[in-house]
């Protein structure tokens, strides 16, 4: 199983964070915990990518984070942030 994991893309985990209009279903009525979720799946993919490139990527996860959780104030707060210390234009 690691041996398939390692030969996938780097990137791969971002394919699977679906558009925003499909994670409330797919929360099966745990909204904010999937929200935790994607919250945290963020900040392990910012801090493993800081520096690169693939920080654009993480639209993906704020997007949805938003889109589940839209009073998280945190979110806002940070969402910024890699793309100033990362260096990403």
């Amino acid at each position: 199983m690691l041996a398939r994991q390692a030969d996938a893309p780097k990137d791969t985990d971002v394919l699977y964070v679906p558009p925003p209009a499909y994670l409330r279903g797919m929360s099966f009525g745990y909204v904010e915990a999937l929200a935790d979720l994607l919250w945290i799946r963020a900040l392990v993919f910012s801090g493993a990518h800081l520096g690169s490139d693939q920080l654009s990527a993480l639209r993906r996860y704020f997007d949805g984070i938003v889109a589940l959780a839209p009073r998280f104030p945190r979110v806002y707060l940070w969402a910024g942030i890699p793309a100033v210390y990362g260096g990403a234009s």
